[in-house]
């Protein structure tokens, strides 16, 4: 019991700040959507999704999406090679790059969502399986003027599917570059079970 207390603890931290506010990774503008049946399919700031349910492209809303920007979703792993599952790391886990909606108009995202008719990075990667039962996995909506910047091939957290970077590096190189604004953030966290039921469904 004292167990299951501590873990829910340190969920309820991650959620509230110091303070009591909404963490930044839980942007209520940010709609994200998967077509799941049989639990609720919306990310909600942290919650438990099966990982081959969310293997897939969401549809994405975010209601003030300016028609002058254009935007692009990208969604990581912050726990990669980390030695326990989310949320006991004890150790930071390194950044992985698993997909990218790039060149997102405000139409789309103000109207059905359907980022899967953007432009798609790497959109086979996305995280299916362990190397931990639960890992955290986080998705930021930029916006920017024009196209989606050619400068982030310059980055060391973007050149490939298979590239890691510190969490530093991509704050710095990716989350604080200078060519868009970070507007809204989500994530879940993402628990591998072989379930073999949900193949016949």
């Amino acid at each position: 019991m004292a167990r299951r207390c501590q873990r829910l603890a340190a969920l309820a931290a991650l959620v509230l700040g110091a303070e009591g506010a909404l963490d930044v990774n839980c942007s209520a503008a940010l709609d994200i959507r998967y077509d799941i049946p049989y639990y609720a399919s919306k990310v909600d700031c942290g919650n438990l999704f099966i990982k081959s349910d969310v293997a897939t492209v969401p549809t994405v809303t975010f209601a003030p999406a300016s028609p002058a920007k254009a935007y692009t979703l990208v969604y990581i792993s912050t726990c990669s090679h980390c030695d326990k599952s989310f949320p006991d790391n004890s150790e930071e886990g390194l950044v992985h790059v698993h997909y990218v909606a790039a060149n997102i108009d405000a139409a789309t995202l103000s109207g059905a969502g359907d980022v899967a008719n953007a432009d798609q990075y790497w959109a086979g990667d996305f995280p299916r399986h362990g190397p931990g039962p639960s890992q955290r996995y986080n998705y930021y909506l930029f916006q920017h003027d024009g196209a989606t910047p050619a400068a982030l091939n310059a980055t060391t957290c973007w050149p490939a599917n298979n590239q890691y970077c510190s969490q530093a590096d991509f704050t710095s190189g990716v989350v604080d570059a200078p060519f868009w604004d970070l507007v809204a953030a989500q994530y879940l966290t993402g628990l591998y079970y072989n379930d073999t039921f949900r193949g016949a469904l």
